[in-house]
């Protein structure tokens, strides 16, 4: 199945969208809703199964042994949505439960706001969980809407508390992250296209591994599907329980749909675009308030075979926020400062021995000594051994995934990492960095729940089912083309990366996608004006990302705001109001002043 729209075309850069919505995709959903009116109540409970999961993921506790005087006894209740697997197929009478979270201010509960609407929000990934996101960001969440708006989380298809779960590809966790390491590619490459063709071995590990629901369900996922249901929700709330402060059921029947309620929505890094640029592109008409940071390059993402996506900016926009890093160090007065001002009084001087190290590293790999008991190295899918391309790899994926409030303190975690390495003390550097991310005993380490079982697979699965067809595309394309993006790479960061990000979809096995989105991109103005959020380095999702959505929709038919800082969004940044403010003052009017968009 394929949606497109064959009344619009591209977007001129100074025309900006068009207002005429497109050709209304949401009529699939509609003639679900007709042919299927709710009968029942949609229930929302304290104690429903998805909350269990949830609280016992935040909490370590389930519902009835949370605290009694929490605030989520009062405030917060959670409800499973059926969905088709398939909007336009009825006689497929399969179905999908997607896991929602409902947390409502405490004004709204005790009747005291009126509240004005539904916040839905889910912080990417893709594969990361919205109800557990709004557990520990409920607080924020209710500052920035003013406690006058409900906040529902909910879990994607085959993420978290939905089911069914998306294919698990491993048997364990360790089996999981040794896998990672091992079919990392390296510079030069493996003439053969080892790293490519080892995922063939995941794939194996997929059929054997996962249930026969969860491999018929696979085709199902994606954004485009993430998107229907989003909508779905919406429709099914839209005429409740707004002005009721009653908790509980909920009377669901599809009704003035189109009078209902907008909807709200805050995306961060995959969910911005994948979902929140989505949706603007399937249902403008519908849209409120939508405020999207750390944008994906949504046209890639759908347009192009997954290996060709553009992972290069990624690299050079890490070059800068490590350069950017070195300065700040070298303009503090002291060393109790900026640890790394022992190494050199500027910038350059420190980047030289920080080059002369890498380049120790690359001819000598070190080992962790047996006796090391802060990090022992069995507990570890390096087994002790750092490389090169393990010490890269844990550098890069900490600058892209923290948002950095420059040198608070001086123990900061970057300052340790760096230090350690110049120090030439790998016992340290080992304990330091490579906990978390190559831990097999549990903890959070990657792809490893607590418990020691693997994560699914949802990430490379959603990336696949959303990218252009690869049927045609051989190792040796593969190859090629990462040789060719190597060459125009940051110099720290020359890929080093797991093979999932150059990996060919059709060799994974995957099935062709249900459904997907053939229609333009960001091409009709939305109901209410957008406002897109970037750091001005982003190693993830750069700037020129929401710079190209903003030129898509028009400049007055969208607002950007760009903060000062550095790293993979800027939310969780505690020294950087601007952008934060820039929000509120956004939720409170709908509307930005010119003079509020530069931080």
């Amino acid at each position: 199945m394929a949606v497109s729209i064959a009344s619009v075309t591209g977007v001129a850069a100074d025309r900006g969208a068009s207002s005429i919505p497109p050709a209304d995709p949401s009529s699939t959903i509609a003639a679900w809703m007709a042919a299927n009116p709710s009968t029942s109540p949609l229930t929302f409970a304290y104690d429903s199964a998805v909350c269990s999961r949830v609280f016992k993921e935040v909490f370590g506790k389930f519902p009835l042994e949370v605290n009694a005087s929490s605030y989520v006894h009062k405030q917060v209740d959670c409800a499973a949505v059926q969905v088709p697997y398939d909007y336009t197929q009825l006689s497929d009478k399969r179905r999908a439960n997607i896991g929602l979270l409902r947390y409502r201010p405490l004004g709204i509960v005790e009747g005291k706001i009126k509240p004005s609407g539904r916040l839905f929000t889910n912080p990417g990934g893709p594969g990361a969980s919205g109800p557990v996101s709004v557990l520990d960001g409920h607080e924020k969440m209710e500052e920035l809407t003013g406690g006058q708006y409900e906040i529902f989380g909910w879990d994607q298809r085959g993420v978290f508390s939905s089911t069914p779960s998306a294919p698990t590809c491993f048997k364990s966790g360790e089996e999981q992250i040794r896998f990672g390491v091992q079919s990392s590619i390296q510079i030069p490459l493996v003439p053969d296209g080892e790293s490519f063709t080892s995922k063939q071995v995941e794939q194996r590990g997929c059929l054997e591994h996962s249930s026969k629901e969860s491999l018929d369900f696979a085709p199902y996922m994606g954004s485009y599907f993430n998107v229907l249901d989003l909508e779905y929700i919406r429709r099914l709330l839209a005429p409740s329980s707004l002005h009721s402060p009653s908790k509980g059921a909920i009377n669901a029947r599809p009704q003035d749909v189109e009078n209902g309620d907008l909807m709200h929505f805050l995306g961060f890094s995959y969910s911005a675009a994948g979902t929140g640029q989505l949706y603007l592109s399937m249902f403008p008409q519908f849209a409120g308030k939508f405020i999207l940071e750390a944008n994906a390059n949504l046209t890639a993402t759908l347009r192009d075979p997954l290996y060709k996506q553009p992972a290069t900016d990624a690299l050079l926009e890490t070059e800068k926020v490590m350069l950017r890093w070195l300065d700040d160090c070298a303009s503090k007065a002291n060393k109790s400062q900026c640890l790394l001002l022992e190494y050199g009084k500027t910038p350059s001087e420190i980047l030289a021995r920080v080059d002369q190290a890498w380049a120790k590293l690359y001819d000598h790999p070190r080992f962790v000594k047996p006796g090391n008991k802060t990090y022992p190295a069995g507990d570890s899918a390096l087994n002790g051994l750092i490389t090169i391309a393990a010490y890269r790899d844990m550098i890069f994926r900490a600058m892209n995934m923290y948002s950095y409030d420059w040198w608070d303190n001086r123990d900061d975690y970057m300052t340790w990492t760096w230090k350690t390495m110049l120090d030439d003390d790998w016992d340290l550097a080992y304990a330091i960095a490579f906990n978390d991310t190559y831990s097999i005993t549990g903890g959070g380490g990657a792809g490893n729940h607590t418990d020691g079982t693997a994560w699914n697979s949802i990430t490379q699965l959603v990336y696949c089912l959303d990218a252009a067809n690869d049927d045609n595309v051989t190792v040796d394309d593969l190859v090629q083309e990462i040789s060719h993006r190597a060459i125009r790479t940051s110099r720290h960061f020359a890929p080093a990366p797991k093979s999932e990000f150059f990996t060919s979809c059709s060799r994974l096995g995957w099935s062709h996608p249900a459904g997907r989105w053939e229609g333009a991109i960001l091409a009709s103005q939305p109901r209410t004006t957008p406002l897109f959020v970037s750091n001005k380095y982003d190693s993830i999702t750069p700037r020129a990302n929401a710079e190209e959505a903003v030129r898509k929709l028009g400049r007055a038919n969208a607002y950007l705001v760009v903060d000062p800082g550095y790293g993979h969004e800027t939310w969780g940044r505690k020294n950087t109001t601007c952008t934060f403010e820039a929000r509120k003052t956004y939720w409170k009017d709908g509307k930005l002043a010119k003079d509020t968009l530069f931080c």
